[in-house]
């Protein structure tokens, strides 16, 4: 509960400074916390075994799936006058199991085991992730990580006092934001123009669902509809007013939690060790901000954050497919497969192309007993397929509103910010591809493969006057890297003499180009 009660202080205290009443930032705070328990409930049920599960993969994962719950039912009952109610029947029937005993034993949560060094992990990744709107938010994060390299000790009083001072961290922390923010009153981290349009989708879409009968910068109301269904729900079970979820970071705030939870969660998972799961977690948001669209709090922020959620989820429910409940591990990941691409046309097709490497290499591995051994995997891929594909066809394609974005083009690499990109993206390939199988589980290694191979094209495939627009097929590979780039700097990845030796080199260079990227 503790560990809740601090990520509840973050958003209620972000809020506050930023002009909401108490009443309203408290109720945000209980609805995330309300969302967050509702998607571990499911994790829960699906996740067979007593492996440990820590707090960031269970806020993480939590708000994840917490979110397409949630969201779906709303959009499915708005037409049956439910509006944004239906959003609420989820979270009643879900919670409902941590009251009774029958419902815990169901659930197993004695494989829950939150730590005050796991919370100030998530207080780190939300600090660290926020440092290029404030670089002054460096020392923050700094004084968490203290905090969470701490020993753990069955002293409640030490306990105690380190959750005490995570909320002061926290509270200093927010303050200071307060005091020094250059934005317009009452909020922290507003940029102005863009927010306006999304909180018209956000709001549109949660009062009369994904159409075409108003089009924005030539793109259809329903453009990547589902993260805005998402805003928009938390917007009015909360009561903020407009444009608060948007200008106050808080929308960027959710994001950093899921993201880095799920990614420090993934690593944990293949290394077993907490120190190169959070040297992935450093990775992923030191060298993938680029400023713009990577930059946490820009006008940028809200769509671009908020896609990565479910692919970050998506990755994640892959490396534990073997752990699924096999009758609904298919429909779990049809899910996920779903709200990724109605998030982002370009990120579900990554994620599909690398579906596509990861079931080929179950087959070629299983060969003739495939349909013995893999008849779970083979359901999960087919029924991941069909529902991405009807989601695509019934909600994105394109529209009379809509202008062609195909052109082959090398002019994103005028820009430093482009050039960079392109290094990043390209090093980190040649240093962990020939090495990936050794890196991660054999199967999850195809993945990458996928994500990799489907990426090279969406640096020729968008027309815009900058390179921006480039990511939309390489970010989810980026983010998703930050894995096997911490492994390789963490052990031995060739048979090369001086492996040891190159690894540290290889996060130093990591550790500059991130450096440079946000110059």
């Amino acid at each position: 509960m503790l560990s809740y009660f601090s990520i509840g202080l973050l958003t209620s205290t972000l809020l506050i400074a930023s002009g909401v009443d108490i009443l309203t930032s408290f109720r945000t705070a209980a609805i995330l916390i309300l969302i967050s328990s509702t998607g571990l409930v499911a994790w829960l049920a699906i996740l067979r075994g007593n492996r440990e599960i820590c707090f960031p993969e269970a806020i993480g994962m939590g708000l994840a799936l917490g979110f397409i719950a949630c969201a779906s039912l709303m959009l499915l009952l708005r037409p049956f006058g439910f509006y944004f109610y239906g959003a609420t029947i989820p979270l009643a029937i879900a919670n409902s199991f941590f009251l009774f005993s029958r419902g815990r034993k169901f659930l197993n949560t004695s494989r829950l085991n939150f730590s005050p060094q796991d919370t100030a992990l998530i207080v780190f990744i939300v600090f660290f992730g926020l440092y290029l709107s404030s670089p002054a938010l460096l020392i923050s994060a700094l004084v968490v990580l203290l905090i969470m390299r701490i020993n753990k000790s069955e002293n409640y009083l030490l306990t105690y006092s380190m959750y005490a001072a995570i909320w002061s961290a926290i509270i200093l922390t927010v303050l200071y934001l307060s005091f020094t923010s250059n934005a317009p009153e009452p909020f922290i981290f507003g940029q102005g123009a863009e927010s306006v349009p999304r909180e018209a989708w956000a709001n549109s879409i949660v009062m009369f669902g994904p159409n075409e009968n108003i089009a924005i910068f030539g793109n259809p109301l329903r453009y990547h509809w589902f993260s805005f269904a998402v805003f928009g729900m938390i917007t009015r079970l909360s009561g903020l007013i407009p444009m608060v979820l948007f200008n106050s970071g808080l929308s960027a705030v959710i994001d950093l939690i899921c993201v880095g939870g799920i990614i420090w969660s993934t690593t944990l998972s293949i290394s077993k060790r907490k120190s190169i799961a959070l040297l992935a977690v450093v990775i992923a948001y030191g060298t993938v901000s680029l400023n713009n669209p990577y930059a946490i709090i820009t006008d940028s922020s809200p769509d671009a954050t908020s896609w990565l959620v479910f692919v970050a989820a998506f990755a994640f429910a892959l490396l534990n497919y073997s752990d699924f409940s096999p009758r609904v591990g298919p429909i779990f990941l049809a899910a996920l497969g779903a709200a990724t691409i109605l998030s982002n046309g370009g990120y579900g097709t990554s994620l599909a192309v690398g579906l596509v490497f990861w079931i080929l290499a179950i087959i070629a591995r299983d060969k003739k007993l495939v349909l013995r051994k893999s008849i779970s995997e083979i359901m999960a891929f087919g029924c991941t397929g069909i529902a991405m594909a009807l989601s695509y066809f019934a909600f994105l394609t394109p529209s009379n509103y809509s202008t062609s974005t195909i052109d082959l083009s090398l002019r994103f690499l005028t820009a430093t910010s482009g050039l960079l990109f392109v290094i990043s993206f390209y090093s980190s390939r040649v240093i962990t591809m020939p090495s990936l199988t050794r890196l991660v589980p054999a199967g999850f290694s195809y993945f990458y493969f996928g994500l990799a191979v489907v990426s090279i094209p969406g640096f020729f495939v968008y027309r815009n006057s900058t390179w921006n627009l480039t990511i939309q097929f390489t970010m989810p590979a980026l983010i998703l890297f930050a894995t096997p780039l911490a492994l390789a700097c963490s052990k031995s990845w060739s048979e090369w003499a001086h492996s040891k030796r190159l690894r540290h080199l290889l996060a130093l260079a990591f550790g500059a180009l991130g450096f440079f990227l946000q110059v």
